[in-house]
This record gives structure tokens, C-alpha cells and sequence, in this order.
């Protein structure tokens, strides 16, 4: 999964139309992890979030592999 982070509200508090297209074109949503103030847009495919962040002049954001397990390490 790739995400974009996009301010998530425009002035009068309403959902960004650039944040409205995206989940129009099925992506998902979530918090920030940081920054109140914007959105994760996560999509499922790779190509999808890339022609949506070209589209808006954004960086795709890579997804953080999981932690790696290392409970049988000695």
C-alpha cells in the first residue's frame, strides 16, 4: 500500500476537493500520525497512488515494512 499526505481541510473545515477526488477514485483515509492538519490517503496499488500524487504534485509516501520478528533470536 502507498499513501499520500494532503492537508485534510480547506478553510470553511470542509474536506479538500483534492482529498474528495481521491476517495471518489478509492482510496482510504486515515490520520496523520504527526500533523493533525492533514491526511493519509492510502491506496492499493502502487500506480495508483503515484498517478494521484503526479496528478496533485505530491510525494508518494512509502509504506514502513513491518517491524521485523526476532523473538526466536538468542
Amino acid at each position: 500500500m502507498k499513501t499520500v499526505d494532503l492537508p485534510a481541510l480547506d478553510n470553511s473545515g470542509n474536506l479538500t476537493p483534492l482529498v474528495v477526488e481521491a476517495l471518489s477514485k478509492g482510496a482510504t483515509s486515515r490520520h496523520h500520525p504527526t500533523d493533525a492538519d492533514r491526511i493519509q490517503l492510502c491506496f492499493d496499488k502502487v500506480a495508483d497512488a503515484a498517478a494521484f500524487a503526479k496528478l496533485v504534485g505530491a510525494q508518494p509516501d512509502e509504506e514502513p515494512a513491518p517491524a521485523a520478528d526476532h523473538s526466536d533470536a538468542e
